[in-house]
């Protein structure tokens, strides 16, 4: 069973308060914003967006946020120039003297593009079920379909994977299938390349993570600090949030420290 963290805050607290820099990496979706039937209503409270820019103002902290939609979506939503902005699953990479494009999805692009085509034409008859093409990644979301067409969307999906296996993957999220190149990189990959552009040795990356695949990342980062939002009784987070609201609660939380914590 894993801490809640309002009784850990002392112990988060003087983590940050002891480290020079913080990584503080979030995800977008069910974290910055309430999970939504349809991805486009995703939209961040200005409240939260002034809240990201106050955490990121300050020298020895910079914001990240996270998600699996591409990075010009998540550039568009959040809008605060200073912020890193990690896009398809860490895929992509963009922020203030940062730019990074994983290899091997940029030289599969035009085959996933094609498989996307195909998928929107036999998904058609599945109601509620949308393809989404992010350019480096495919999201098949079906939050609105009925529950007994899932699993046939399922074989939909495998078949239509069935002779590029090996070179992309079909994965499970919240509400969503993805399909992403076959490649060893991910969020914990990228989380751990841009800890190494601050200085690993000096900086303390503290994730905010959701998503069913969020659980390699958090035992990736056994040495960090790894918050899994949304109720799980078994996470390898070291601790645990209810939701948005206390997200927010949480950073508000976090703002202050730093502000009260005397530049060096």
């Amino acid at each position: 069973m894993k801490s809640p963290y309002f009784p850990a805050l002392e112990q988060v607290g003087d983590r940050i308060a002891e480290t020079p820099r913080l990584l503080l990496a979030i995800d977008y979706d069910g974290i910055l914003t309430p999970l939504v039937d349809d991805p486009v209503n995703a939209v961040l409270s200005a409240p939260m967006r002034q809240l990201l820019w106050s955490l990121d103002t300050r020298e020895d902290v910079s914001v990240a946020i996270l998600s699996g939609r591409k990075l010009t979506d998540l550039q568009d939503r959040v809008g605060i120039s200073g912020v890193i902005y990690v896009g398809n699953h860490g895929l992509e990479i963009s922020g203030p003297d940062l730019s990074f494009v994983e290899s091997t999805a940029l030289k599969h692009r035009s085959t996933l593009n094609r498989i996307a085509v195909r998928l929107m034409q036999q998904l058609q008859r599945f109601p509620g079920v949308f393809v989404e093409d992010k350019g480096l990644s495919l999201s098949i979301h079906h939050r609105k379909a009925a529950a007994a067409e899932r699993e046939e969307i399922w074989r939909t999906l495998c078949g239509e994977l069935a002779e590029v296996e090996n070179v992309f993957r079909l994965t499970h999220g919240a509400m969503v299938y993805d399909i992403r190149p076959a490649v060893s990189w991910n969020k914990a990959r990228a989380l751990t390349w841009l800890k190494e552009q601050m200085g690993p040795s000096e900086t303390l990356l503290l994730y905010l993570g959701d998503d069913v695949t969020d659980d390699d990342v958090f035992a990736a980062l056994a040495d960090d600090i790894t918050i899994r939002i949304g109720d799980s009784a078994e996470t390898a987070a070291h601790y645990v949030m209810a939701g948005p609201a206390e997200v927010q609660q949480f950073l508000e939380w976090v703002d202050q420290l730093l502000h009260d914590k005397p530049l060096v």
